[in-house]
């Protein structure tokens, strides 16, 4: 199995979880079937064909021995975003962020994970995507949330880069 090791100066290494696990219906019997589904976030250095590759090798492989059943499908394969800081489009979020939120910065940052932003990826344009939303640290989670102000003032930086975007 190849080794994934290398990491990426923006995203950090290629990650991976396995977090469902279903089979059986009882104690005391073999299950017909079983299932694991996980989550793989690549990097440019390891890109979806690439890490597909390893893991359809790898099914292959254990389908040669006995007993062995295996397969393997993938749910929304997409690509990392790594960004671009310099963007025209990121410079005016900065700046309406800096504006309307006046005490806390945005960082841009790339990203490894499936989302909205990278679908538009699949567009092959010469475009900017950002993505940015009202939150803190508990996205994911049991007790997500997002206080009410936030929200308000991200209504008002939405409309304010909508505005300064089409008016060039």
């Amino acid at each position: 199995m190849a080794r994934f090791d290398q990491k990426n100066p923006i995203l950090g290494k290629l990650t991976h979880v396995q977090s469902v696990f279903q089979g059986g219906s009882q104690i005391n019997s073999v299950p017909d079937k079983a299932i694991i589904k996980g989550n793989i976030r690549t990097i440019p250095e390891y890109p979806n064909k690439v890490v597909f590759a390893a893991l359809n090798d790898l099914v292959e492989k254990l389908n040669q021995k006995d007993g062995y059943d295996l397969s393997i499908r993938y749910s929304f394969p997409e690509e990392a975003m790594l960004g671009d800081k310099n963007a025209p489009l990121i410079k005016l979020m900065e700046k309406v962020h800096g504006e309307i939120f006046m005490d806390r910065s945005v960082k841009a940052i790339g990203q490894s994970g499936a989302s909205d932003g990278s679908e538009f990826l699949h567009g092959k344009g010469d475009f900017a995507i950002a993505e940015i939303g009202p939150g803190n640290n508990t996205q994911h989670q049991t007790d997500e949330f997002v206080n009410v102000e936030t929200f308000y003032k991200s209504v008002d930086f939405y409309k304010q880069v909508a505005k300064e975007f089409f008016a060039k």
